[in-house]
């Protein structure tokens, strides 16, 4: 090999290299770069933060995250999937955390319809706090079954249920994103602390007041003793 050759040799695969890098740019997780975050069988980086795959398959690398994800040590934080399959850009949101990180892993992915491509976002994000709205024990609980003030409330006085209600409250994470529409609205009066309710049965609780907004999983103790919903 000539001098002239090996220098154009080294340069392609230099340039080859710098290309290959170029397609992570805007990344803050590169799954194939780590040990504990596998890559869903056919993504492929895709310009800025995302990976792309043809087709539709968000339910697909939802399934495969919600196992492999716990098999490498991942909680679950928050999942939503949408519920109109047929919508353009339906797909899911999801977080999870692990032990001795820092930070949180967000999984978001979408399918549109015009390109007919799955898109995948992996991103790192700052710990979810849970800031704490009731400082002492409530002696009483109003609940409202509408969020219209003049609707007529249900007094709930048992200390022992009144306290869990609060530390339900208390512990839900807070909540910056923008809110998904829930079908199930009410109203918590907590001493005269107004917190609005908006829960899916299977999906969440949002939880909004003068506070701010904070988010928890449907967790049947909280249906149950705050009787929001006819279910329970």
């Amino acid at each position: 090999m000539t001098f002239l050759s090996f220098l154009l040799a080294a340069g392609g695969v230099y340039f080859y290299q710098m290309e290959k890098e170029a397609r992570y740019n805007g990344m803050s997780i590169v799954p194939e770069r780590t040990k504990d975050i596998p890559l869903f069988n056919g993504l492929q980086p895709g310009g800025g933060p995302s990976y792309m795959i043809e087709g539709r398959h968000w339910e697909e690398i939802l399934n495969y995250y919600k196992e492999v994800l716990p098999e490498n040590g991942w909680t679950e934080v928050f999942i939503h999937a949408s519920s109109n399959l047929e919508e353009d850009g339906a797909g899911f949101m999801s977080t999870w955390i692990k032990p001795g990180q820092n930070w949180e892993l967000a999984i978001d992915a979408g399918y549109f319809k015009q390109n007919n491509r799955t898109q995948v976002i992996f991103d790192k994000k700052s710990i979810s706090t849970a800031t704490e709205w009731i400082k002492e024990s409530p002696k009483e609980i109003c609940i409202k079954f509408k969020v219209e003030v003049y609707y007529e409330c249900i007094k709930l006085t048992d200390t022992h249920s009144n306290k869990q209600i609060a530390e339900l409250v208390n512990s839900a994470l807070d909540w910056e994103k923008e809110r998904i529409p829930y079908s199930g609205k009410s109203m918590i009066d907590i001493d005269s602390f107004k917190v609005e309710v908006y829960y899916d049965l299977e999906k969440g609780i949002y939880l909004v007041s003068n506070k701010g907004t904070k988010w928890m999983k449907p967790e049947q103790e909280f249906f149950m003793l705050t009787r929001i919903s006819k279910e329970y």
